[in-house]
């Protein structure tokens, strides 16, 4: 009886053990490459101002909203102890996210200005470290954040009507794209499909948050005087997206 106790006990121990050990059915370290893809969307507010201020019938911008798509890649590597996992990851998706704003101020019978700007990110991409947890031997909850860059062309269109005998329409228009570096932070779910036979394939589900620090841009236009002088006008604000996407890794 007492030989069938302490084997009882032994046994009761060794699965205490592999319990405090963590998972055992998926083995999350090592290096992994994946897909992603989902939707980016936000809000990018604008203040203006207006040189010479004596002369200035031009309108200001008051904001925009950015949405589209954002598909890619990304690889890194998972070290893990226990039910702890951290790593490094760096990803890159082409990009679809644009946003556009527009303005008029018309003045009867002296002028009509219209003022436009869009925003078009052209790729995204980020280096980051993620830190998890498994509640769970084939799931994973973590947070992740670090550094993003991007390119963003930023376009603006100022046009102005005169009545006739004064100043000609006059149209500005300009494009600059730029390179931009800032920080992302966010925090997602991934779980590996072991129970079915494939503990090598890992789905996701992410929310990534981008700042980019604040933007803008720059225009001249006519001046609503005989004279024909340059009007400049600009408009900056925080260029900042939220991305939300899904993604299928395969470690190695």
């Amino acid at each position: 009886m007492r030989v069938r106790i302490a084997a009882l006990l032994c046994l009761l121990a060794a699965n205490v053990a592999n319990a405090t050990d963590g998972p055992s059915v998926s083995n999350w370290s090592g290096f992994y490459l994946g897909i992603d893809g989902g939707y980016g969307f936000g809000q990018q507010p604008l203040s203006g101002s207006c040189i010479p201020a004596n002369l200035c019938l031009a309108p200001i911008l008051s904001g925009m909203t950015l949405g589209g798509y954002d598909v890619g890649g990304h690889a890194g590597y998972n070290f893990q102890h226990g039910i702890w996992l951290g790593g490094v990851e760096a990803d890159f998706g082409t990009s679809g996210i644009t946003g556009s704003s527009s303005a008029t101020l018309s003045v009867p019978g002296f002028t009509t200005t219209t003022l436009s700007q869009s925003d078009a990110f052209d790729y995204l991409a980020s280096g980051r470290v993620r830190i998890g947890v498994l509640p769970f031997e084939t799931v994973l909850i973590y947070g992740t954040g670090g550094i993003a860059w991007t390119r963003v062309s930023i376009s603006t269109s100022t046009t102005t009507l005169f009545p006739p005998g004064a100043c000609p329409i006059c149209v500005s228009t300009a494009t600059a794209p730029t390179s931009l570096l800032g920080w992302v932070a966010g925090g997602g779910v991934e779980a590996s499909l072991a129970r079915f036979g494939a503990p090598n394939v890992l789905l996701r589900l992410e929310d990534l948050f981008y700042d980019f620090g604040t933007q803008g841009s720059s225009s001249s236009t006519c001046s609503p005087v005989p004279s024909c002088g340059a009007i400049s006008t600009s408009s900056s604000g925080a260029l900042i997206v939220n991305v939300v996407r899904a993604g299928l890794s395969v470690k190695f």
